[in-house]
């Protein structure tokens, strides 16, 4: 009894020291709780962020990129080239506009020194059906003849044996790129890059241009030729 009324007294003569920590731990705790809500509310919306990313990137359309070469009806051989561009998504876009360029890529390995160009063909692919809303197919194009061209400037290195004795070899390959621009079902303008069916990125893609342009390298399927090329090597070791 006495014990309770020694406590009773030290309350009533000690009440606004009392007062004064309650009123503090409830502050603590109160900023404790709002620490806590605003934690779960950032992680909450976060959660939201990234089911609605993962939602639109499943909303977005996929590319399917095929590159063929079709027998000539002259003499059966693989000469000509056709490219399309297909949407196996699962929702339609809206017409997609869709950029192709071929780049004959020629590389000079002598010893341990290794110099390539790109000679951009500006008429590789020039006609192209473009397909309409719905369509799964969003691009076609035939290049009628354009493989057998690259194939002849392709056999020329291989057989080119002028500088074999001094360890010097040509190396030919074929490069595509695309750039395909499009809207989404959620009205989203997106852009894309890509070397054949990889999606690459931009800087990727806009250097094999830069490459081209720099050394003045453009040629049509007309006039591009294997001896050529090689002089575009040569001014590398001019310095022009």
């Amino acid at each position: 009894m006495e014990t309770l009324k020694a406590f009773i007294y030290f309350i009533i003569e000690n009440d606004k020291w009392i007062t004064l920590v309650v009123n503090v731990l409830l502050g603590i705790s109160t900023f404790v709780l709002t620490i806590v809500n605003l934690n779960l509310v950032h992680k909450q919306n976060v959660i939201a962020e990234e089911q609605t990313k993962l939602q639109k990137d499943k909303d977005q359309p996929h590319f399917q990129i095929s590159l063929k070469s079709e027998k000539d009806t002259d003499d059966g051989k693989y000469g000509t080239d056709i490219l399309t561009v297909t949407n196996i998504g699962e929702h339609t876009i809206e017409p997609c506009e869709v950029k192709a360029d071929v780049f004959i890529r020629m590389t000079r390995s002598k010893l341990a020194q290794r110099d390539t160009i790109y000679a951009l063909v500006g008429d590789y692919f020039m006609m192209a059906y473009k397909g309409n809303i719905g369509d799964e197919e969003v691009y076609y194009s035939k290049s009628t003849g354009s493989n057998r061209i690259y194939s002849e400037i392709y056999m020329e290195a291989l057989n080119d044996k002028s500088q074999r004795g001094d360890l010097v070899y040509y190396l030919i390959d074929k490069v595509l790129l695309l750039r395909i621009n499009y809207t989404d079902i959620h009205g989203e303008k997106h852009e894309k890059y890509y070397s054949y069916s990889k999606e690459i990125g931009k800087e990727e893609y806009t250097r094999v241009f830069e490459e081209s342009d720099s050394r003045g390298l453009f040629f049509s399927l007309n006039n591009i030729t294997y001896e050529k090329l090689k002089d575009a090597l040569v001014k590398i070791d001019k310095g022009k």
